[in-house]
This record gives structure tokens, sequence and C-alpha cells, in this order.
């Protein structure tokens, strides 16, 4: 371990080349250096250090070949670290519940911060029944507490195994907290329909879970008719007011509470003012101890807060957006597109995400990529591209760079990823 003197923070491109030992360090902890940024430190220059509110890495060139290509069940750097390697830039990132595939599109994602959950019981709200034409099928789903990600798979589940060979697509959006439940095209597809009448011995027991009224409407996709049983997290509240210049802020927690610092170097935003409150700040996220379901919970900053926040103004918190990434969905995003996965990565392990430069990733979309296209995340096929076509609704998503080479649907394209450097 090189040892460096104490430097003042804030310390820009600082030259470390007359550090005589550097050649021969793998490693520095810069964990006491907070907010420095150290560069140019080698004869090729493309070794760089980056520092947020605490610690970094800096290695050489002979060190660094392949460690954009490591993963770690262990974290051994703070997320969004960056490492630059040519012309290429990642940010150490997080896994989350399920592995991700190499070339899969990367999106940020918020487990635990969906604010609610709903408990299924055996014979009580645990039935969902549609009828296919003529057909009567009841899906049952399994007792259990569900946040609306978790009830999503379910009742996905659900209708996969009572409807074989067809399958459904369910997603929940948690901006209007209603449920979308799309079954896929077969040749006896006909209508979905609560199934409250005709046979109103078999009701849906779980339909005002999902959002659904007595009688639904005859339609190939069903999405709820008012918002369903959950608290989203736009419904979060402050809970208690805090004070101009305190570093600490509060929010309310839903039922499902937070885990200790599960929002660590994320952000605490003011999206409805209360009394008093101007809205539209935010704050990133320093540490907060674990707060219990429903109940109010400290959040302690790192900047002073600039303008009170009254109790009852409505805020958002987010984790990094690194930590628990998912492959793009073939669904209404929940979240933006962060970069892409340069590697298979086990499930909850740490990685470097590619946030910048070239990488091959797959075009899921019908529509062929050209050199030179704009591309976008694909709404078709998970964790995939597509190309951006002017007029289209796929202007919608945000683009995440251009196409280098041309590839038909379900073929690989090289990107150059403009997302951050």
């Amino acid at each position: 371990m090189l040892a460096l003197p104490l430097l003042t923070p804030k310390v820009s491109w600082l030259n470390l080349k007359s550090l005589s030992k550097l050649t021969q360090a793998k490693e520095i902890n810069m964990a006491l250096y907070e907010d420095l940024y150290v560069g140019d430190i080698s004869q090729s220059g493309d070794r760089k250090i980056y520092s947020d509110h605490g610690s970094s890495f800096i290695e050489l060139a002979n060190d660094m070949k392949q460690k954009w290509y490591q993963q770690s069940i262990d974290q051994n750097y703070p997320l969004e670290t960056t490492l630059q390697y040519y012309d290429r830039t990642f940010k150490y990132a997080q896994a989350g519940a399920t592995a991700l595939v190499a070339g899969n599109l990367i999106q940020a994602d918020y487990p635990e911060v969906i604010a609610d959950s709903i408990t299924i019981t055996t014979g009580s709200n645990d039935q969902f029944c549609i009828i296919d034409d003529a057909t009567k099928y009841t899906l049952t789903i399994a007792a259990g507490t569900y946040t609306p990600t978790e009830l999503c798979a379910a009742l996905k589940s659900s209708f996969d195994t009572a409807l074989t060979p067809a399958t459904a697509t369910v997603a929940f959006n948690q901006t209007n907290g209603k449920f979308t439940i799309t079954p896929s095209a077969r040749s006896t597809w006909g209508f979905l329909l609560i199934n409250d009448t005709p046979n109103p011995d078999e009701t849906s027991t779980a339909k005002t879970i999902f959002g659904f009224s007595a009688n639904g409407t005859p339609a190939a996709t069903m999405v709820s008719d008012t918002r369903a049983g959950f608290m989203t997290r736009e419904e979060l509240v402050a809970g208690t007011a805090a004070t101009a210049g305190s570093c600490v802020a509060y929010v309310t927690a839903g039922s499902n509470g937070l885990a200790a610092n599960v929002l660590k170097d994320g952000y605490y935003c003011t999206t409805k003012a209360g009394t008093g409150t101007v809205l539209g700040h935010c704050y990133r996220i320093k540490s907060h101890a674990a707060i219990a379901g429903s109940a109010i919970g400290a959040i302690c900053l790192y900047d002073p807060i600039k303008v009170a926040i009254a109790a009852d103004t409505e805020v958002l918190v987010f984790p990094n957006k690194y930590r628990k990434v998912i492959a793009s969905p073939a669904t209404t995003p929940t979240d933006i597109v962060i970069g892409v996965a340069p590697r298979a990565v086990t499930a909850s392990y740490y990685f470097w995400l590619q946030t910048w430069g070239p990488c091959a990733v797959l075009n899921g979309n019908s529509a062929t990529v050209g050199v030179g296209t704009q591309v976008i995340r694909s709404v078709t096929t998970a964790g995939s591209i597509m190309a951006q076509v002017a007029g289209s609704s796929s202007v919608v998503y945000e683009p995440v760079g251009y196409a280098r080479s041309t590839a038909a649907k379900l073929e690989g394209v090289l990107v150059d990823f403009h997302i951050t450097k």
C-alpha cells in the first residue's frame, strides 16, 4: 500500500508521476481523500482515479487489462466508482436478484423502495377468475406477502400454469398504481373477463388487489380500472419537518420498511410542496438506520438542507442507481438505462458496467439497425436495443448510443454507447 501525503479536498488532476514507488503500486486506498480526482499518472495517460465522497482506487496498465471483465461476490470498490480503459468507461455496479447476460442493456432498479406490500391469504383474496372465450379458468395465487413486482411474478406463474401453452406478461406501473395483464396470442384466444358474471359463485376474490372492477370489460389486454391496493413510491411523505441547514431529513416508509443503508449514495428529493416547502430540491443520501414499516426514519444527507421541509411534503427516495441493476424490461420502463453488461454476471455479484464506448448488444426489434442509427431500449425484447424511428412512439425512450454496424432482428450489433463518461 502506497502512502500519500494528506491533501486538501477537491484537488483536481494531481500529477503523481513524481511518486517514486508508484510503478510498484497495485492499489491505493483513497478513503481519506474525499472528492479527490487524480489523473495522468503514467506516460500513456489512460489510467485515472476517481472518488465520490470517499474511497477510490488506482492501478497500472498491466494490472487493469482484465479488471473490466471481473465479477465478485464481495464489494471491492464503492458503487459508481469509474474505471476508464482507453475509449471505454465502466462504473462499479451490483446485479440484482436475476443474473445478467453478456450484452444485456441494463437499467436502474429500486427493489427495496417499493413503498408497500400486500398479503395474500388462502380462501380470502387469492383467486383471479378469467374466461377464455367460453372456457372458465381460476388462477390461484400462493399465500404470502408481496410487493407489486413479486405479485406480478406470482400472477404470471399462475396464469402460465393454468392456461398452458398461453403465457402472460404482468406489469405494475409505479406512477398510476395500475397493473397491465397481456396474454400471448394463440388461435383459441378470445377475451379476458373478470369472472363475476355469469358465475357469481366463483368471484375473483383478488380483483380489488389488482384494481379491477366487479365486471371487467372484455379485452385482449387488461388494465386496472382503478389504482391497485398498493401505495407507490410517489406517495411517500416526510412525516417529520426538517430545518434548513440541517443534514438530516425524514421519510415515512411504506409497510415494507427499509433496511439500513439501502439508500446510501442515492437521492432524497422533494416532489410535492407541503406547508411552506419549496419542491424540486434533491440531496445525496449519506446513510440511514433501518426504518420499520410505516414508521418515520431519519435520512442523513451529505449536504445541508437549503429550504425547510414540512412534515406533509411528498418526497422521493432512490437508492444508488448502480445498486441491484436489472436487464431493461420489454415493458414500460421503471427507471432509466444506465449501461450494458460486458460479460455474464451472477445474481447479486459486483461487476464493471460499461457506460461509454463500443460494446456488442442485441437488436431486439423487427426493424433493421443501420450504421449511424441512433438506438434506444427495445420495447419488445428484454435487455436489447432497437433503432429510434423519427415520428414513432419509440422517441419517448432515452437514446443510448449509435450503431456502428448493421443488424437484423435478434442479431448482434456494435453500438458506441453514450450514456455516462
